[in-house]
């Protein structure tokens, strides 16, 4: 079952400033995420509320992200450049 992709306003204007091969990267890590919610994070951080968030790299940024199991999403809350 594909996973539905949410992603907060301050992590989709960066992902809408990117370009190319970037751009491409981020797509395709964030498409794995929702086929493979499960995958295992390179890092596990609490978030404001104390929520468990999960943390991917990519080649040139972060993806911090919690999931919604009851709804079946992916909830992006920052993607960060490296």
């Amino acid at each position: 079952m594909r996973w539905r992709l949410v992603i907060e306003e301050s992590a989709l204007d960066l992902l809408l400033t990117q370009r190319g091969t970037r751009l491409r990267a981020l797509r395709q890590a964030l498409d794995r995420l929702t086929e493979h919610p499960h995958v295992r994070p390179e890092a596990v951080v609490r978030g404001e509320t104390g929520r468990a968030n999960f943390r991917v790299n990519g080649p040139t940024f972060q993806i911090t992200y919690w999931l919604d199991v009851y709804v079946h999403q992916v909830r992006v809350v920052e993607i960060s450049l490296t």
